[in-house]
């Protein structure tokens, strides 16, 4: 072999080592890069983490809440009914919604006595205040 000829194969095993080198290079990454990878992949882990915690921790405290409240509406509930007698419930029939449950107001038409009597009654609150400094 002469020398150009030995000069061109080592040319090209120059060439065939820099792009072994090249690919290893990106394939994988030297000991600072891969530790600097790690520290950021456990970093987004535990931020990752601290959400969801935060959010199981913001449910189990509205779920508390809610709970709370729930039984508040219970007791107030039974006390009602242990303050209501017996004899009111008997006698004092109301007509309710049965959508909401609250009472119906009925109307009654006045008559020529009861717009007279509302009338001195609204004078009479007039003077009354009125008297009042």
């Amino acid at each position: 072999m002469n020398a150009s000829a030995i000069q061109t194969k080592q040319d090209e095993d120059s060439r065939e080592d820099f792009a072994t080198k090249k690919k290893d290079s990106c394939t994988e990454p030297s000991a600072s890069e891969s530790s600097s990878d790690d520290s950021y992949d456990r970093r987004s882990r535990k931020k990752r983490k601290k959400k969801r915690k935060r959010k199981y921790e913001n449910e189990k405290s509205s779920r508390k809440r809610r709970a709370k409240d729930h039984k508040k509406k219970v007791k107030k509930r039974k006390h009602r009914h242990e303050n209501c007698s017996d004899d009111d419930n008997k006698n004092d029939v109301v007509r309710r919604s049965i959508v909401t449950g609250k009472k119906i107001k009925m109307y009654i038409s006045k008559t020529n006595d009861d717009i007279k009597q509302e009338k001195a009654r609204k004078e009479l609150l007039r003077f009354m205040n009125s008297s009042i400094p």
